[in-house]
């Protein structure tokens, strides 16, 4: 199992990587994790934004965690991780 973890603001705010991280999501070997520094009062919030932009993830971090591969907005380009996970 792969864990991929992707930072909430900064990536999935670009439709083209909602796209690659549904992709991603649906590869059986893939965990995707959402992560965000903000607070946990802002959960439900970000719970809901997730929805309306059709992010398919399964599990939402509000801070950092350790993870195989961190996608954010300094890091690692989604097309290069599609490219490493096929």
């Amino acid at each position: 199992m792969r864990v991929i973890a992707v930072d909430m603001d900064g990536v999935l705010t670009i439709p083209e990587n909602v796209q690659i991280v549904n992709k991603l999501a649906h590869m059986r070997e893939n965990l995707i994790i959402v992560y965000t520094a903000r607070g946990p009062w802002h959960r439900e919030q970000t719970e809901r934004q997730l929805q309306n932009i059709g992010v398919h993830y399964h599990q939402l971090i509000m801070g950092k965690l350790k993870a195989d591969y961190y996608v954010d907005d300094r890091s690692t380009d989604l097309e290069n991780l599609l490219e490493i996970c096929r």
